[in-house]
């Protein structure tokens, strides 16, 4: 007989293996987190020299970086669109407010505007100072600035000035050997030039600097005592030209809200109260614009209306003229009299012209007669006729008809030698 070896069978149910797969897991996964704790203590060294790096680079970018400011500004737009054009766009369903925002950009964005702005601002001489790793300009001015002649040539580029104490100051123009710009293209002639300085120059306050290619000179402002005494200025002279295209393009215009008639205008720069200045005075430009705008279209209207006063004028002074003659010519000077009498007379022309037709017709009437007497007749004296050769027969006739009609009446016949 064969030996059976009966092994117990193990049977696991479905919550068991569950649950074994669930241990094995989270043993996983306490190694994991036990190794990575090790590496990190174990690592140490290197978090911390990161961190350590981290925060002396923010320190130097903060300290150093260039640091830029938005200045923003909100415009009430004019909307008036009383003009012909936007009526009849209106009217016809064309016109979009859209269009009126997009000109006021165009309008805020001009090199005009922008000229008009910068011709009212001292921005073509900045004055900086320089520090161990960057420059910072000093804005509006470092206790003393450059007054230049205006109707005289002047040389552009980066001068040095130091202020020396006992109002004098040391300048130095731009190298001779770099790139020169003159604000006068004749000056670039090297005859003109030849005694261009090359070495640092000592000026007094208030003295003025003459040269062919220069004419400025250094004036305090408020105060002899500036705060950058003994220390190197440089000032960077720019042309208005150039100015120009560095900002006509940095304003950013766009509108406050859908349906709004008012716009934001933002600049961005580095020192925030120079954009500060520019974003103001370019305001109050846009609006004086605007009202020599509409000025311009008042004067407009003024002068055509004059004008046509003055065509006026001309006309009733030649209309004048004619009635003076006139009234020279038929010795007339009371003009509404002389209307008035010659009224009359046409009046009375006219009731003698009736009467004459009047007596006309009463004549044809007795001519048409024929000779043949039998009603009485009108009198003749009742038809305007007065004459003595027709009112007297006239009378005589009308007595006989009487007579004869009055005979008729009684009975009497054609017989009677009477009638």
């Amino acid at each position: 007989m064969d030996n059976i070896n009966n092994k117990p069978t193990q049977v696991f149910s479905d919550d068991a293996v569950t649950k074994a797969n669930h241990s094995k897991k989270n043993d996983r996964d306490s190694v994991d987190l036990r190794r990575l704790v090790g590496l990190i203590l174990g690592s140490w060294p290197i978090f911390v020299a990161s961190v350590i790096i981290g925060i002396i680079i923010a320190f130097f970018v903060n300290r150093y970086a260039t640091k830029t400011y938005e200045i923003d500004a909100t415009v009430m737009v004019d909307s008036d669109q009383n003009g012909p054009m936007e009526s009849l766009m209106s009217a016809v369903g064309y016109y979009n407010p859209r269009l009126e925002f997009e000109n006021e950009v165009i309008i805020i964005k001009s090199r005009n505007l922008t000229q008009r702005t910068l011709n009212n601002l001292p921005f073509e001489i900045t004055y900086f100072t320089e520090g161990r790793i960057k420059s910072s300009e000093i804005y509006p001015h470092p206790g003393w600035h450059i007054v230049y002649d205006t109707s005289h040539a002047q040389t552009y580029g980066e001068y040095s000035i130091e202020y020396q104490g006992s109002n004098t100051f040391q300048v130095k123009f731009p190298d001779k050997e770099g790139s020169l710009t003159f604000s006068d293209a004749e000056i670039e002639s090297e005859a003109l030039l030849a005694d261009f300085p090359t070495e640092a120059l000592s000026i007094k306050e208030g003295e003025w600097l003459n040269f062919a290619f220069a004419r400025f000179k250094i004036e305090f402002v408020n105060d002899r005592n500036p705060s950058f005494k003994n220390q190197l200025i440089f000032v960077n002279w720019k042309s208005k030209e150039s100015l120009i295209d560095q900002y006509h393009n940095k304003i950013k215009v766009s509108p406050t809200s859908e349906g709004s008639a008012a716009i934001d205008i933002a600049l961005v720069g580095s020192v925030p109260e120079k954009a500060k200045d520019y974003v103001n005075e370019l305001i109050i430009q846009y609006q004086n614009l605007n009202l020599e705008s509409k000025n311009q279209t008042t004067k407009n209207a003024l002068d055509f209306i004059t004008s046509e006063l003055n065509n006026l004028e001309d006309s009733l002074s030649k209309v004048e003229s004619i009635l003076k003659e006139f009234q020279s010519n038929n010795q007339a000077v009371n003009l509404e009299e002389k209307g008035s009498q010659i009224f009359t007379q046409v009046f009375e022309l006219e009731h003698e012209i009736t009467g004459v037709e009047t007596q006309r017709r009463f004549l044809d009437f007795i001519k048409e007669g024929d000779g043949k007497v039998g009603e009485i007749m009108l009198s003749p004296s009742g038809m305007g006729l007065m004459q003595e050769g027709v009112s007297g027969p006239v009378t005589q006739l009308n007595q006989l008809l009487s007579e004869r009609s009055r005979l008729s009446y009684s009975g009497q016949t054609d017989n009677n030698p009477r009638i």
